[in-house]
């Protein structure tokens, strides 16, 4: 049996997950958390918070997960968030063109595919004969986009959609953070919530999901200060970077030098992947890179990006994307919705500057438009007005107004500007799975015997709890069990009336990393053993010591092997 399978296997019998409504045979692309799936994915989390939000000009925004159609027009969702889609044309039967093709084709191909055109992914089925399944023609390449598309309310062109990133209910409300943070730069926000992508083929259990949990941060700098104050915590971290803006090469170097060498642009996203890594690494991540974004593979928004691929069974896969979208996101929105997000940088030094002012004439006008004036004044201010022609005709409601500018000068003593935004994503439940892969492994001497060798940081439970003889020592148990609770520590108690063996293996399937146990001699030696998972080595300690170690373990302040040196 492959690994995948093993784990697909260990993850439903735990029900760590498990298919979306699968009495009804499920859902392709929908899976739902069980208790231990809640768990770990919650700490997977909350550690991602401690990471990446405890700042004090970083704030949690909650957005809403519909949109109205305009905000994603804006966006560039609407015309741009879309997968190349190839049929069947005898049965109808549907593939994403990138992911149906690459086996299909030679390497030089296969490498191509996902940034090829309609005309090319067209050309490339004809090159290679490429069959349905089936053995059918297959028909032309089209683009489907992957929203969900809604109704909002009973009208039907009122339409929304699900959201494709948490991203842009924080651009929506950029402006109040940004006055909430006194107006100051560079600051943060942040949300952790569902978004919803269409997928062609869903597969790979939770790697491609319609339905996933995303972390996502917007960190708003100006565009001539992309650095990050704490850069120098991160910049000797050891990278591996796979770059190259076409051709890609491989090499291990430290941050600092991946900056200085212009390979990667910037400190503040620099800043961004140090700490990814940093997070990665603490999770319990062993093997992963960071992938540049080739030129012709970019996002419609970015102008850097990297992705943090984590390798598992099924080839390196993308967790993590932290892009440099510049100022995109803020100044779409600004020009479809005509509100002002621009924020104010004082200058070193005050400047003159010349400012050509129309001569309004507000009293006729308020006698002839009335409540359309508004409006005049909106145009009025759109208007491009050069120095040389301070007279200017223009049309509005059915009649010519003549504008008669003046020139002007002031002293200026702030410059406007559009924020950049650095932007880190994490896609959760990719994080989740692949984890789980790193960690998985098999007793050499019973590959029946699964282990998942998680972190205390993240294990769903830190340490289990039982007696040798199931209803010896309930009261020292449960002293125990209230102490650690007390410490914030995750756990369980093994009340599973089966050998002290058997429940061992049960609780390494689940990745615990510690098992208390008394014994028949704690009531004379009033000592307990703590049994370490990887090793199964075990070491006894006072009663009245266990909770005091246990809590050195699961924060890393003791060694196992020198608990009792």
């Amino acid at each position: 049996m492959q690994k995948a399978q093993k784990i697909e296997n260990l993850l439903k019998k735990k029900f760590f997950i498990s298919q979306s409504s699968n009495i009804y045979g499920g859902v392709a692309g929908f899976f739902d958390y069980g208790p231990l799936g809640c768990s770990l994915r919650n700490n997977i989390v909350n550690y991602w918070r401690s990471v990446f939000t405890n700042e004090p000009n970083i704030y949690e925004v909650d957005s809403s997960v519909i949109l109205p159609e305009a905000v994603l027009k804006a966006s560039g969702h609407v015309d741009k968030f879309c997968d190349t889609l190839i049929f069947d044309e005898v049965n109808g039967e549907c593939f994403r063109a990138d992911h149906y093709l690459r086996d299909k084709v030679d390497e030089e191909t296969g490498e191509r595919l996902d940034v090829m055109s309609l005309e090319e992914i067209n050309e490339t089925i004809a090159k290679f004969d490429v069959k349905s399944p089936s053995g059918n023609k297959l028909g032309n390449a089209t683009h489907f986009n992957l929203m969900f598309k809604t109704f909002i309310g009973p009208k039907s062109q009122n339409l929304g959609y699900l959201r494709p990133e948490t991203a842009q209910g924080q651009f929506l409300n950029y402006k109040k953070v940004y006055e909430l943070n006194n107006e100051k730069f560079p600051f943060g926000t942040f949300s952790i919530g569902k978004v919803f992508r269409n997928e062609i083929s869903p597969r790979g259990g939770l790697l491609r999901v319609r339905e996933f949990e995303q972390a996502e941060l917007e960190f708003f700098v100006h565009s001539d200060e992309k650095t990050h104050a704490k850069y120098d915590r991160v910049k000797d971290v050891e990278l591996t970077l796979h770059f190259g803006s076409e051709v890609q090469e491989t090499k291990r170097m430290r941050l600092c030098d991946a900056i200085d060498n212009n390979i990667i642009k910037n400190r503040c996203i620099g800043y961004f992947v140090g700490l990814t890594h940093n997070f990665l690494k603490a999770v319990g991540f062993v093997d992963f890179r960071f992938r540049q974004h080739k030129r012709d593979e970019m996002a419609h928004y970015a102008c850097d990006c990297w992705d943090a691929e984590i390798l598992t069974t099924y080839g390196y896969i993308e967790c993590v994307g932290i892009a440099d979208r510049s100022c995109y996101d803020l100044s779409m929105h600004s020009k479809c919705s005509g509100a002002s997000l621009v924020a104010q940088k004082r200058l070193d030094r005050p400047r003159q500057e010349v400012k050509l002012e129309p001569m309004c004439d507000m009293k006729e006008w308020g006698k002839t438009f009335k409540d359309k004036l508004p409006l005049l004044l909106e145009k009025i201010k759109n208007l491009k007005v050069e120095e040389n022609n301070l007279v200017k005709e223009m049309e509005f409601d059915g009649q010519m107004i003549s504008l008669e500018y003046k020139r002007t000068e002031h002293t200026v003593h702030v410059e406007d500007f559009v924020p950049s935004v650095i932007e880190p994503s994490f896609g959760i439940g990719r994080i989740f799975y692949s984890l789980i892969e790193q960690v998985y492994w098999e007793r050499k001497d019973d590959e029946q015997r699964h282990v998942l060798s998680l972190s205390p940081v993240v294990a769903p439970y830190q340490v289990g709890l039982t007696s040798l003889r199931i209803g010896d020592y309930k009261k020292q148990l449960n002293d125990i069990f209230e102490q650690l609770k007390l410490r914030n520590i995750r756990v369980f108690m093994n009340e599973r009336n089966v050998s002290i063996g058997r429940r061992y293996a049960s609780s390494d399937e689940i990745g615990v990393p510690y098992f208390i146990t008394f014994d028949n001699e704690s009531v004379r030696d009033e000592m307990v053993t703590i049994r370490e998972r990887d090793s199964m080595d075990q070491v006894r300690v006072l009663t009245e010591k266990v909770v005091e170690v246990i809590d050195g373990l699961v924060r890393g302040s003791i060694d196992f092997d020198k608990i009792n040196k």
